[in-house]
């Protein structure tokens, strides 16, 4: 009898143990659906976000109703992506997306490679842009990107061909000390293409 009265007391102490725990995780303030934010580069790394626009590689050209911007056409992805706003500021809005960096179409199976325009000075900043998936076309974005007029800049876009600098790209500058944190921010969760590889085989 005494055995089981303490199996009994063991049972319902386990069982009240875990009711608490439970209870504890749920009140907490976590939520499991929240995208967790890294803090590198001087901008913000979001380990997950369920779609973005990724504008590496994209053309473009001069928005006819504004000249200091550009219509990029870019691709939709999801996953770890950095930029300069918060991960709640990228959430999906009906059609409406931002674009931000990540290195994937530098790794498999795209492998591009970073081509480097020395003396062209015109670009599109596509970081943080506001864009609109395609209607007839969800892996398809259209963004609307200030043109930049600085050189040098480098592009995943041109298939490594520098006549191709004299294309309007989406690029960025040129990798500093701060952007190769942000390359290491995402070589450290294993995303492809933090190696970051140039056209020059540098």
């Amino acid at each position: 009898m005494i055995a089981d009265k303490r199996t009994l007391i063991w049972t319902w102490t386990c069982l009240a143990a875990a009711i608490l725990l439970l209870f504890a995780v749920s009140c907490d303030g976590h939520d499991d659906s929240a995208i967790s934010e890294i803090s590198v580069g001087g901008g913000t790394l979001c380990v997950d976000t369920p779609r973005f626009a990724l504008c590496t590689s994209a053309p473009c050209e001069i928005d006819t109703s504004d000249s200091n911007s550009a219509i990029c056409h870019c691709d939709v992805e999801s996953g770890a992506n950095w930029g300069k706003t918060t991960c709640e500021e990228r959430m999906l809005q009906g059609t409406g997306l931002s674009s931000n960096f990540s290195p994937i179409q530098a790794g498999p199976p795209q492998n591009l490679k970073a081509l480097v325009c020395e003396n062209e000075p015109t670009w599109a900043s596509c970081l943080d842009a506001p864009c609109k998936v395609d209607p007839n076309d969800p892996t398809k974005a259209k963004c609307k990107c200030p043109v930049a007029t600085t050189s040098p800049w480098e592009t995943l876009g041109g298939e490594c061909d520098p006549a191709e600098c004299d294309q309007l790209w989406s690029a960025g500058h040129m990798v500093d000390k701060e952007f190769q944190e942000v390359l290491d921010a995402f070589g450290r969760l294993g995303v492809p293409g933090a190696n970051y590889p140039y056209c020059s085989g540098e």
